[in-house]
Parts: structure tokens; C-alpha cells; sequence
């Protein structure tokens, strides 16, 4: 019998803001394995694009 959790979606949310390629992956796994909550999932993956984003704009405005 297997249980579902929501632990990569979950995990993917608490590691997204400092590491945004692995809240990607673990949003992508977390769809994957059809954990009991997909809004964490696709929370997780749309949260690490922003973050993304930001952390490039940051690093790209302050070489320049």
C-alpha cells in the first residue's frame, strides 16, 4: 500500500527561493509522482521561475 505525500512539493517550496533549479526539479518529480497536492507542485515550479528571474537581474545589475 503506498501513501502519498507531499514532500518534494513541500521541499520544493522551502529550497525554491535560494536554489530555484531545484525547486524546478522537485516541482517536476512532485507532478510526476502525483503527490496528493498538485497546486505544490506547480506552486513550487512557477515560485522558482520568479526567483530565477530575480536572482539573474540581481547578479546581472550588479556587474554592471
Amino acid at each position: 500500500m503506498e501513501k502519498k505525500s507531499n514532500a518534494c512539493g513541500v521541499v520544493g517550496l522551502c529550497i525554491g527561493w535560494a536554489l530555484p533549479l531545484a525547486g524546478i526539479i522537485l516541482g517536476i518529480i512532485s507532478l510526476a509522482r502525483r503527490e496528493k497536492s498538485v497546486a505544490l507542485g506547480v506552486l513550487s515550479i512557477v515560485l522558482a521561475f520568479f526567483f530565477w528571474i530575480f536572482w539573474a537581474s540581481v547578479f546581472i545589475g550588479g556587474m554592471f
